[in-house]
């Protein structure tokens, strides 16, 4: 039996011992199916691994192959693939991850098995903003962290958390599902592009690439926050690559913060750390997820993360472009009056709908909602001590190469 022109398998298809009963998902990472077992009769999803912009089916059969010039991209995604379904097969049972039984290799592919997840994805919940209480919300969202934290603390992040993703049970729990996108942290350059807007930050996108930001459990809760953002709000954030145009130009963050939007439904608590889960700049968001849980909680406040054992590459040169560019701006205000990002808000979460990137060694960094430069002065001063360093050094040098003639 040839699979449709979809590319899908039709029902009656045997792989490893099980068949195949209806398909599932078709989406840009893998088609889904839910497949039975021969021997047990029992009910499972089977993921194959068919990025739909790297693969085809070999004409008149089952069999996949790559797409002409996009052999280093499938196999790369390959590899990958494998790699992280060994890392969530050898996980321990957790309540709110899909469980994954095994890997099985064929029609020159890779299927993954996993826990058929009985129940109503949690967009079905999505019908008007604040329909879902802050304190459901929370109960969900811990939950989902704790999910989270398990696979983070062994380096594999998910990449397309939405609701969608995730399934409610019939004992009312969530259950992340559909690791299609995930991949073990360090991979660059499989796919990258593939992502849902609203949703994924800025360092997960493809042409943000040259901007050096690393992914880490700061990319999901972006992600999550979204999430959290969208049932506050009814609405889904601005996409992060608009938010970062925006900003490299000048203008304000297109972000509306989730306590303008949420018209009371949410605690002020809440929505600054649905704020801080969204900032634009991977830097300020929170680096675990049970920070973020606290956070969310009113047991905690927003501010500076460190990215202990993930790194991200320093951006100076965007901040140093954006103080050259408006350092004529600057002297020509004077003091004309306070500036908007002086405007004094509450909480650390002062830059909410004003993020921006900052370095890692503390350089500076730039402002995105006035346009300005907030720390301007605080990296030319970095670079005038760097110079009086060297000439004191160079200096020394030429006094000592003195006294020894």
């Amino acid at each position: 039996m040839a699979a449709s022109k979809q590319g899908v398998l039709p029902p009656g298809v045997r792989i490893a011992g099980h068949v195949i009963e209806r398909v599932l998902g078709n989406g840009g990472f893998g088609k889904t199916y839910v497949v039975r077992e021969e021997r047990t009769g029992a009910a499972r999803v089977l993921k194959e691994y068919f990025p739909e912009r790297a693969a085809q089916r070999r004409p008149g059969s089952n069999d996949v192959m790559p797409i002409p010039g996009r052999e280093r991209s499938f196999h790369d995604g390959f590899r990958s693939f494998v790699n992280e379904a060994e890392v969530l097969r050898d996980l321990p049972r957790h309540p709110n991850i899909v469980g994954v039984f095994g890997l099985f290799e064929k029609h020159d592919t890779i299927y993954m098995l996993m826990e058929l997840v009985e129940g109503v994805p949690l967009a079905n919940y999505l019908d008007q903003p604040g329909s879902v209480g802050e304190a459901e919300l929370f109960r969900t969202l811990r939950r989902i962290c704790r999910g989270l934290t398990l696979i983070h603390d062994r380096r594999l992040l998910h990449r397309d958390i939405k609701p969608q993703n995730i399934m409610i049970t019939r004992k009312g729990g969530p259950v992340l599902i559909d690791f299609g996108a995930a991949r073990l942290t360090g991979d660059r350059d499989f796919l990258t592009s593939i992502y849902t807007p609203g949703f994924a930050p800025i360092e997960q996108l493809g042409q943000a690439r040259s901007l050096g930001l690393k992914e880490g459990p700061w990319t999901d809760l972006y992600a999550t926050g979204a999430l959290a953002y969208q049932f506050a709000t009814g609405k889904v954030p601005a996409d992060s690559w608009r938010r970062y145009e925006m900003v490299s130009n000048g203008s304000p963050d297109p972000f509306a913060p989730c306590g303008t939007q949420a018209r009371g439904h949410y605690s002020p608590a809440f929505c600054r750390a649905v704020d801080w889960a969204l900032s634009l700049d991977p830097e300020r968001r929170p680096a675990r997820a049970e920070e973020w849980v606290e956070a969310l909680e009113g047991r905690a406040k927003p501010h500076h993360s460190v990215h202990v054992g993930w790194g991200a590459a320093p951006v100076l040169a965007i901040a140093v472009a954006r103080v050259r560019r408006d350092a004529p701006a600057q002297a020509a205000a004077g003091e004309a009056g306070p500036r908007r990002s002086e405007t004094v808000r509450e909480g650390p979460e002062a830059d909410i709908g004003a993020s921006f990137f900052s370095s890692r060694e503390g350089d500076g960094f730039a402002t995105a909602n006035s346009g300005r430069s907030i720390a301007g002065n605080r990296i030319w001063v970095n670079i005038l001590i760097m110079m009086a360093i060297l000439a004191a050094v160079g200096a020394a040098a030429v006094a000592i190469s003195s006294s020894q003639q």
